[in-house]
């Protein structure tokens, strides 16, 4: 299974949330995700009012030869606006990696790190990147909600599964850095979570 895993490949494939077909895969996947998944995103998605776009990661289909599987979906943005203002130089410009998911039955292929180099060089690349991108940014949440004993029990608190690690880390492996913490919602006191 090891080399097996060493060998497959995964590629990025648009998606047309035309087809009915990739729509509906595409809400089944949020829903698993758990954020963006409501009919109203997913339409604003459709009708490309977000600038967003969307590519399945697949991999081949074991069993039907030239055909793949959609094991998630990854997504290249247009700036997040989190960059400090005169850090882009001239024309560049920054671009976002988002919406990246890869399905709980297909994790332990281990292709994620794959999956972002790919979209790495589709961020530089027309049609669907730009060669003046000069930086490819994300949001993550921050390590200190997996470790700081502060938030320990946090989870279970509010419904949730803790993370067993921190994407933070993960992305930190890929050779990202943490650019700055802030807040991307309001927060709301634990009481008000847990009544």
């Amino acid at each position: 299974m090891a080399n097996e895993q060493q060998s497959l490949q995964c590629h990025l494939e648009p998606i047309d949330l035309n087809q009915e077909i990739e729509f509906i895969e595409l809400q089944r996947q949020r829903a698993i995700c758990g954020w963006d998944y409501e009919q109203q995103t997913l339409q604003s998605w459709k009708e490309g009012t977000s600038l967003k776009r969307l590519f399945w990661i697949t991999i081949p289909d074991p069993k039907e030869e030239n055909k793949s599987i959609r094991i998630g979906h990854i997504s290249l943005d247009p700036s997040s606006g989190i960059l400090e203002p005169g850090l882009l130089q001239g024309d560049e410009i920054d671009l976002t990696l988002k919406t990246f998911f890869i399905s709980p039955e297909h994790r332990a292929l281990k292709l994620g790190k794959k999956a972002v180099q790919l979209l790495e060089n589709l961020a530089v690349t027309k049609p669907y990147g730009d060669p003046r991108c000069r930086y490819l940014t994300l949001c993550a949440i921050s390590k200190r909600y997996v470790y700081d004993e502060e938030w320990r029990g946090l989870w279970s608190k509010v419904g949730m599964v803790e993370p067993p690690f921190s994407i933070q880390e993960w992305y930190e492996k890929l050779d990202y850095v943490t650019w700055k913490e802030m807040p991307l919602t309001e927060a709301t006191a634990l009481d008000e979570i847990c009544q």
